[in-house]
């Protein structure tokens, strides 16, 4: 029996399957974390770049003469957000456009905000994930009023 304990305890084959045993949940978590920040980023991106494609939209279509309102301003942003190209989710996308005064006359300035909860991969590790939020001035060139003066 002495000697069946002393070969036991000087075994080390096990130690490293124990090693990672004790090591690989911090790993996994880790992985899974850098996951989750990509995620959060690649939405932030997509976002910002909804924003500048919705004003880019607006720009032009009162550079042809289309007096676009504020709410198909919000439904464009709306439609790009949940295009192929960005893919975000519909029910998370908050697009707000509201109006702001100049001082320039032919020009009418508004400003395009979009909000969107980033969604979370892992909802067993309590992370909140963050609100994203960009917005821009969009400032658009009306033609008509320069003309009535």
């Amino acid at each position: 029996m002495n000697a069946f304990t002393r070969k036991l305890k000087s075994d080390r084959r096990g130690a490293t399957l124990v090693e990672f045993a004790v090591i690989s949940p911090i790993l996994i978590t880790m992985l899974l974390g850098v996951v989750q920040v990509g995620a959060w980023i690649q939405a932030y991106n997509s976002v910002r770049n909804v924003v500048n494609d919705t004003a880019r939209f607006a720009m032009v279509e009162y550079q042809r003469g289309n007096k676009i309102s504020d709410e198909s301003i919000q439904d464009r942003a709306s439609e790009i957000a949940v295009s192929g190209k960005y893919q975000l989710d519909p029910s998370l996308v908050v697009p707000v456009v509201t109006a702001k005064t100049t001082q320039v006359n032919g020009i009418k300035q508004r400003r395009l905000v979009i909000s969107y909860q980033a969604p979370e991969f892992m909802p067993l590790a309590s992370v909140v994930s963050p609100k994203i939020q960009y917005g821009r001035d969009i400032y658009l060139y009306d033609k008509s009023a320069v003309a009535g003066t």
